[in-house]
C-alpha cells in the first residue's frame, strides 16, 4: 500500500510539471478524482491515501487514535472529498491537502476536536 502511494505521488510530480503553483489545488484534485482516465484516478487515490495516512501518522505520534472508522474504503473517502469540493467551489483554488483535511474532518470528526473536527476556529 505504501509503495503504491509513493509511486502515485511520484507520478503526480511527473505528470504536473508545468503547474505554476507549488501545490495541487482543490480544482486539480477534483479533476483527477472525476476523470475516467486510469492514470488520473490513480493520482487521486494516491493523493487522498497520502493525506489520510499522514493524518493518521501525526495522530499516532501524538498518541491519539485514528479519526477514521476502520471500515472506510478509499473510494468512500474520495467520494467525501469530491462532494466537499463541489459544495465549496470558492475554496478549490487552495491547496488540495488542506481541503482534503477539511473534508475528512467534517465527515469523520476526531474525538475532542470540536465542531467539524478542526478544533476551535
Amino acid at each position: 500500500m505504501h509503495r503504491t502511494v509513493l509511486a502515485t505521488l511520484v507520478a503526480l510530480c511527473i505528470l504536473v510539471p508545468n503547474a505554476q503553483a507549488r501545490f495541487v489545488t482543490g480544482q486539480n484534485l477534483l479533476r483527477f478524482c472525476e476523470s475516467k482516465a486510469p492514470s488520473d484516478k490513480a493520482i487521486c487515490l494516491g493523493f487522498v491515501d497520502g493525506v489520510i495516512d499522514t493524518i493518521d501518522v501525526l495522530r499516532s505520534i501524538q498518541g491519539a487514535p485514528s479519526c477514521f472508522p476502520s471500515r472506510v474504503e478509499p473510494r468512500q473517502a474520495i467520494d467525501v472529498i469530491v462532494r466537499w469540493l463541489k459544495a465549496n467551489p470558492d475554496d478549490q483554488r487552495y491547496a488540495a491537502a488542506g481541503l482534503t483535511i477539511n473534508a475528512v474532518a467534517d465527515a469523520w470528526p476526531c474525538p475532542g476536536a470540536g465542531q467539524g473536527g478542526r478544533g476551535s476556529e
